[in-house]
């Protein structure tokens, strides 16, 4: 099953909120919010998407708080939080000197962690008069463990791990032959994925650093990268125009997504694992001359 949302520009990323009750997505024309809404005759493999929430300002990649009532997402050389219901803004972060690339919440929202071509990774404490920013490290891509106590950053040839209240580095993750463009938690954070320009995927022992399994199917880069609640899974986004989901146990391929006809950018299982979004690049006829992003919701349940 595929539900496909059309825009007039490139769609960076999605987001699934806590609850799976809204998607959020990011693109040139701005931030868009649905209601996901599942038809009331039991038939859950069709799925429609209720517009309910646009924010008209060019941003990057986004993602939900962990109560999702509030939105994060990358704008210029700043990260903003909104009110995720009225769209109200709450917050803006500037420091960053470049353009910031990602935006990760702590476990317990109090934090938001961010990434930038300046070379640097911060995190910004978000309780009130208490707005402050310690550097970390660097990196394109960030996630926080499960705990909240590390922090991951990717790095030119796998990733990094950071002490989330200090910023010492803990581990350093090698193995890729090109920059890692994605980093993942896995949901009991024992395990970190990432996800590579050089067309495969891996997965890390968060204590050991010792590699685990790895994820080769991808013809060319790997940029984005996802578990499925249970942890069960992998979800790869990749610039050969395919999403694909794995073992994460035996890094065998389940399934291949097609569908795309641009670049996959993004993949968000949605909080029951039964649903996987997608963002890409990908032209469609509605706009001519124009690249139009889709966000496409795969059915899981086959995986």
């Amino acid at each position: 099953m595929r539900r496909e949302e059309t825009f007039s520009d490139v769609v960076d990323s999605v987001s699934f909120s806590p609850d799976g009750a809204f998607l959020a997505a990011t693109t040139g024309d701005g931030l868009r919010v649905w209601r996901v809404v599942l038809p009331q005759n039991g038939k859950t493999d069709l799925v429609d998407l209720e517009q309910v929430l646009a924010i008209d300002e060019s941003v990057g990649s986004v993602t939900f708080s962990p109560d999702g009532g509030r939105l994060a997402a990358v704008i210029g050389s700043a990260a903003k939080l909104w009110d995720a219901r009225t769209g109200r803004e709450l917050m803006s972060l500037p420091g960053h000197t470049h353009w910031v690339t990602d935006v990760a919440f702590s476990p317990d929202g109090t934090s938001l962690a961010t990434t930038s071509f300046d070379g640097t990774a911060r995190i910004w404490s978000l309780l009130p008069g208490e707005e402050t920013t310690t550097v970390v490290g660097d990196g394109l891509r960030v996630a926080f463990s499960p705990d909240g106590t590390t922090l991951a950053t990717d790095s030119a040839d796998g990733a990094t791990l950071w002490d989330a209240r200090t910023g010492r580095a803990l581990l350093d993750l090698a193995g890729h032959s090109l920059r890692v463009m994605g980093v993942a938690f896995s949901p009991d954070g024992k395990r970190l994925a990432t996800a590579s320009l050089d067309a495969t995927a891996k997965e890390w022992d968060t204590t050991s650093g010792r590699q685990g399994s790895s994820f080769i199917g991808h013809e060319v880069g790997v940029r984005d990268i996802a578990y499925s609640p249970d942890g069960s899974r992998i979800a790869t986004a990749g610039f050969d125009q395919t999403a694909r989901i794995w073992d994460a146990r035996t890094g065998d391929e389940i399934l291949n997504l097609l569908g795309h006809q641009g670049l996959v950018l993004g993949v968000a299982f949605s909080p029951d694992g039964t649903r996987l979004a997608t963002s890409s690049t990908d032209s469609t006829r509605q706009n001519v001359g124009r690249d139009d992003g889709r966000i496409p919701l795969h059915d899981g349940r086959s995986c």
